[in-house]
């Protein structure tokens, strides 16, 4: 999925559908190269609506690029654990 709106929209449909959403991360490792950063982390997500409770594990990779002052998300990816 690419564009701001696009992902907005994603988001706004998943919050408009949760009571309650917990997301906890656990960082495997961090690495900046210059004005790239790579950062690799679990992370541990309840997710609870009327249809019930989730419980879900995901390994994700998040690159981010500094611009100026700040640092930006440029690409997330993420692939669920399978226990």
């Amino acid at each position: 999925m690419q564009g701001w709106v696009r992902i907005r929209d994603a988001w706004s449909q998943i919050f408009k559908n949760t009571d309650y959403v917990e997301l906890n991360l656990d960082l495997i490792s961090t690495q900046i190269s210059g004005d790239l950063a790579f950062v690799v982390l679990t992370e541990n997500i309840l997710q609870i609506s009327q249809n019930g409770r989730i419980e879900a594990q995901s390994i994700a990779t998040n690159v981010f690029e500094r611009l100026g002052n700040h640092w930006y998300m440029i690409h997330h990816h993420g692939s669920p654990i399978m226990t």
